[in-house]
């Protein structure tokens, strides 16, 4: 978006991520006092994914602590079930240092195909209020929730930036079983907006790829249109402006499935202004999008309320409009609903004719 102060920016759209089956938040419990966090009532104290050879398996953990500083202080372990030994570990040091932070990320390339398990390990400090754990990988988690699966930088509270969920363009009432869900972990409500995925694309062909990552380039395209037609709106006023144009779904709008609903732009329709008449004068809109001094045309978005004024050139009186539901000679409001053609007509002021009187001949008498 053009730069041109105070209204400065780019509206900003981020996939939330594919991560609704392959997350777990929740709170920290471990019941049986083994140091190990428990993913649900079973005391179970692994979640775990099927990986083939050679498929990268990446784990992250983070958790509630000060992002930078942090000193509660979490492992994270890999263990290859089958085999019964721990594959890999993540164990960050959290201590208070100024560059401790609540994080941990392993990335693992199994040898063989099999299953996986991820542990939690509470090594030293206090135990957090809440955890989250995420897997990138092709299978789900055998223990998961979807909410508060949405990905960082997703979680953004800017009003510029829209978080995308996705799809499938071909059912496009029902989620993407892997589109990565809110709250955020301070219970704000996120997707802000869900978008298409698998639609045509030139590189991957008919029916593209699935994801938050083609879901969010599509709701990218919509703000771009949108800044086409309102160059000077503020990157908060055209996230806005999708969010209430967005079709709703999920029940009460804003939910942390669909956000708003998904994201859809109106049809657009063409306002032709044309001027008539012996006159001259020019016809703006109060949105400064049409300034016409003999004929215009702008395009604006279905349901938009454009209001026109007429001003009559010097010599010239604006006789009245034509078109557009506007009659008489003041404001024109015009609905688009369709496209519509105005017409403003000028006439040219009629001056009055000055008539001075013939001088009494001399030597004349008035006679009664």
């Amino acid at each position: 978006q053009t730069c041109a102060l105070p209204i400065c920016g780019a509206v900003v759209t981020i996939s939330t991520g594919n991560h609704a089956n392959k997350a777990w938040f929740g709170p920290w419990q471990d019941r049986n006092a083994d140091g190990r966090l428990e993913f649900d009532s079973s005391l179970n104290d692994l979640s775990c994914v099927f990986a083939d050879a050679s498929e990268l398996v990446t784990v992250e953990l983070r958790w509630q602590d000060s992002w930078g500083g942090a000193t509660r202080d979490l492992d994270l372990e890999l263990y290859d079930w089958y085999r019964g030994i721990k594959v890999d570990v993540s164990s960050d040091v959290q201590a208070g240092r100024v560059g401790d932070v609540p994080h941990e990320r392993l990335n693992y390339l199994p040898v063989f195909s099999g299953r996986y398990c991820v542990a939690v390990k509470r090594y030293a400090g206090t135990a957090p209020s809440w955890v989250q754990l995420r897997v990138a990988s092709n299978q789900p988690l055998d223990i998961f929730n979807s909410a508060t699966s949405i990905t960082s930088p997703a979680e953004t509270a800017n009003p510029g930036a829209l978080a995308v969920g996705a799809v499938n363009w071909q059912t496009l009432t029902t989620i993407e079983t892997f589109s990565s869900r809110g709250p955020t972990p301070d219970g704000r409500i996120k997707p802000d907006i869900v978008g298409v995925d698998q639609a045509d694309s030139y590189t991957y062909g008919p029916n593209g790829f699935s994801g938050t990552s083609q879901s969010a380039p599509h709701v990218a395209g919509l703000a771009a249109l949108l800044v086409q037609g309102y160059p000077s709106n503020t990157p908060a006023q055209i996230a806005t402006q999708l969010k209430n144009w967005a079709l709703a779904r999920g029940g009460a709008v804003p939910n942390n499935t669909w956000g708003y609903g998904l994201a859809y732009l109106p049809s657009v329709y063409n306002l032709t202004v044309s001027r008539a008449g012996s006159g001259a004068g020019t016809v703006t809109s109060v949105d400064s999008r049409l300034s016409c001094g003999s004929a215009c045309v702008h395009t604006y978005f279905s349901g938009t309320a454009v209001t026109l004024t007429a001003i009559a050139a010097a010599g010239s009186v604006f006789a009245g409009w034509t078109g557009g539901s506007c009659t008489g000679t003041g404001a024109c409001a015009v609905p688009m609903t369709s496209a519509t053609q105005v017409t403003a007509t000028f006439a040219a002021a009629v001056t009055p004719a000055i008539i001075t009187p013939s001088p009494l001949t001399s030597g004349a008498v008035a006679k009664h």
